[in-house]
């Protein structure tokens, strides 16, 4: 992500450090997912078949954050965040024509009492093999969330650093849009319509950083994110 970030990592940390800041962050990445289903009868074997037709392709994070530093290297963010990404569904359907030919090879053999035995070599081989998309569709996911995070920040040079950043997100708004496989069939799709649980909707989030000053107040910064619902997303 490209970031504008109020803190002068330069300082030492011994310093006496800024208190109040605004930041703004923009990411864009890879992300992957991980399925969990409830023991519903048919929602693992769907859950099962999501993950094997949908591939997730990019995603794209915009962060206000407004951030409070209250000891050296330690600082805490709230603001809102909203994040959308994109995935594509797709289906191969496998049409292979097999041909058998028998009795291609003979071989005669005189056994004792002038018996006389025909030995068949059967060979077969695939003529030919076709792949056809059954379906393929997009889907798009967006949400806007209020972050709470603590992160704390290590300097390992004048302008490199790590960061680490814990906290929680709560979900204030969630949309989803395209299509999917169906739940019926392996060959169809259906919209991405899901009724989500009521209460509130919170994930945890665990971030490492590795962070460049680019200028006095921008960086740039590449690391890896795990966030995780704390409890069921869907309400069926």
């Amino acid at each position: 992500p490209l970031t504008t970030e109020p803190f002068d990592t330069s300082r030492s940390l011994t310093q006496k450090p800024q208190k109040w800041s605004v930041a703004f962050f923009y990411g864009r990445g890879k992300l992957q997912s991980l399925w969990e289903t409830a023991s519903a009868e048919g929602a693992a074997a769907y859950a099962q078949m999501r993950q094997a037709t949908e591939q997730l392709e990019a995603a794209e994070d915009f962060n206000l954050h407004v951030g409070y530093q209250w000891a050296p290297g330690w600082h805490m963010y709230t603001g809102i965040s909203y994040m959308r990404w994109q995935g594509q569904a797709s289906r191969k359907n496998q049409k292979v024509r097999t041909d058998t030919f028998q009795n291609i090879d003979s071989i005669s053999v005189l056994l004792p009492g002038n018996e006389q035995l025909w030995l068949v070599d059967t060979t077969q081989f695939i003529r030919d093999t076709v792949l056809k998309h059954a379906f393929r569709s997009t889907h798009t996911y967006q949400r806007l969330q209020l972050p709470l995070l603590i992160g704390y920040r290590q300097p390992l040079s004048r302008k490199l650093g790590l960061e680490f950043m814990a906290g929680v997100r709560m979900t204030l708004w969630q949309r989803e849009s395209g299509r999917v496989a169906d739940y019926q069939s392996w060959n169809a799709t259906q919209p991405l319509d899901q009724q989500y649980a009521r209460g509130i909707h919170l994930q945890g989030q665990g971030t490492l950083d590795l962070y460049y000053q680019v200028f006095p107040h921008w960086q740039l910064t590449a690391g890896a994110t795990y966030r995780r619902h704390l409890k069921n997303v869907l309400a069926s």
